[in-house]
């Protein structure tokens, strides 16, 4: 999305919202994704706190979307706690949303809290995929854990 095509896309979801017409999570969800591209993560947690308001259903792509957009910004710390708010929306983990979320902390050279969500996986059954590997990886690698990245290519 550029910059250009993002305003005009935005100002019409505003303009939607200002006539009344009826606006559902996939609006929202479009909308926050394109948040990750601009890095614009306040806006996308502004977007997700208004569905709350409006009554309008959270799932696991939004939480995903906004996870993501958290993980663009380098906003690591925001987006495990999202991740660990999805029980209050009584959604539980998956693969895609761990894995934004384990993008975050990598991004954030948080090589610790990156190993915390994976052994959350481990413990609750959540498959993890090349994705989750390549992250955990990358970021133990970035901290110099070379041990704790050995032992992840090992497993």
């Amino acid at each position: 999305v550029n910059m250009e095509k993002w305003e005009e896309m935005y100002e019409y979801f505003k303009l939607m919202k200002r006539k009344g017409s009826p606006i559902n999570e996939t609006h929202y969800t479009t909308v926050i994704s394109a948040c990750r591209k601009t890095k614009d993560w306040k806006l996308a947690l502004e977007l997700f706190e208004e569905m709350k308001g409006e009554d309008i259903k959270r799932d696991a792509t939004v939480y995903t979307a906004v996870i993501s957009a958290m993980e663009g910004a380098g906003r690591w710390k925001e987006a495990v706690d999202l991740l660990n708010s999805m029980a209050k929306d009584d959604l539980p983990l998956n693969t895609i949303t761990c894995n934004a979320a384990v993008a975050a902390c990598n991004k954030g050279g948080e090589w610790k809290e990156a190993l915390k969500i994976f052994e959350r996986m481990e413990k609750e059954n959540i498959l993890s995929n090349k994705k989750t590997y390549t992250a955990l990886i990358s970021a133990c690698a970035g901290a110099k854990e070379w041990r704790e990245a050995k032992r992840l290519i090992h497993k």
